[in-house]
């Protein structure tokens, strides 16, 4: 979902596929990576991620998996 509400716990976000050991990383605006995760699955092509301690702001949310990436901006408000 975005944009991710400031009482939401989780980002949730979709795929085409189902997907195993993706690695997602969120980038702050400076390009700082505030946040790293390592083998998220999808299953049935949904997935999410917990927010932590993000503070409201644009972000950038890397996918990584099979050698191919994707970036999505990524609004928390």
């Amino acid at each position: 979902s975005n944009p991710v509400k400031s009482y939401e716990n989780e980002i949730r976000f979709m795929a085409t596929d189902e997907m195993f050991g993706v690695k997602a990383s969120i980038y702050d605006i400076n390009g700082r990576m505030v946040k790293s995760y390592d083998h998220v699955d999808l299953s049935r092509g949904e997935g999410n991620l917990p927010k932590s301690n993000l503070k409201s702001g644009l972000y950038f949310l890397k996918f990584e998996h099979e050698g191919k990436q994707g970036v999505k901006k990524l609004l928390i408000e």
